[in-house]
């Protein structure tokens, strides 16, 4: 029963990124392209894939993976040199998520901001512990598609 709902979950989501794109004047390719990053992303994530869920553990160290120096913090720069290496997302997006993964704005995501992170993934939907296909993709669908920031000049 939990797979198919996390199967309708994600065709409602593929439906609605194509009609996001649609309703912006882009081509639908735009919506889908960023609904197949975010499904990409969740697979690396998913590094037991044995229930398709993420623990905390797996989301722990999917995270920390992008510390290069070991000093169980990532900063803006080792966050934007991982998503060019993989090629995720532009780097105004990439911006933007970290942003959002530094929750308390010290310019680097530690094991607090990575801990809250994972909170509020998880409390998308329900708060069981573990991140759902669908609670992934609606909150960091939310990440990727909101308007990008002005800066101050």
């Amino acid at each position: 029963m939990e797979k198919t709902s996390g199967l309708l979950a994600v065709l409602f989501l593929c439906i609605l990124f194509t009609q996001k794109g649609i309703a912006y004047g882009q081509p639908s390719r735009v919506g889908n392209d960023i609904f197949l990053k975010v499904s990409e992303i969740f697979r690396l994530i998913d590094r037991s894939n044995i229930d398709g869920y993420v623990s905390l553990d797996e989301f722990l160290s999917t995270v920390l993976d992008k510390d290069f120096n070991g000093d169980n913090a990532i900063s803006r720069e080792e966050w934007l040199t991982i998503d060019a290496t993989i090629g995720s997302f532009d780097k105004e997006t990439s911006n933007r998520i970290f942003q959002a993964f530094d929750t308390d704005n010290n310019d680097a995501v530690t094991l607090p901001d990575i801990i809250a992170t994972f909170s509020t993934f998880d409390a998308a939907i329900k708060r069981d512990g573990k991140i759902s296909p669908f609670e992934y993709m609606l909150v960091y669908s939310q990440l990727v598609t909101r308007a990008p920031t002005k800066k101050i000049s």
